[in-house]
């Protein structure tokens, strides 16, 4: 695989790899990855994610868009949200992954 950059990429490789069931390394094999910059990326996404913090935006100040919200969030999990969401399920999203 080619030479990858950036934290989206990196965020969807480490979210695919939990959810593969594999360990990380049976991942990085069967994917083409280096193992150690795959580790590098989830260290520097977990650091990041972990000196976040979730603010509160009142719905009626926020600038309605026609794309995604695209929210990087603790644990490497990347979330989508489209215009017109349900703001109790992502409340409830955000509390899950917080965690």
């Amino acid at each position: 695989m080619g030479k990858h950059q950036g934290p989206t990429f990196w965020a969807e490789q480490i979210r695919r790899c939990r959810e593969s069931g594999k360990s990380q390394k049976a991942f990085c094999q069967d994917t083409g990855l280096a193992r150690s910059t795959f580790e590098y990326w989830k260290r520097k996404l977990q650091k990041t994610a972990g000196s976040s913090h979730i603010v509160a935006v009142p719905v009626e100040k926020m600038v309605r868009a026609s794309l995604p919200l695209r929210l990087h969030v603790r644990g490497g999990y990347l979330l989508e949200v489209e215009p017109g969401f349900c703001q109790q399920t992502l409340r409830e999203i955000l509390e899950v992954v917080n965690d």
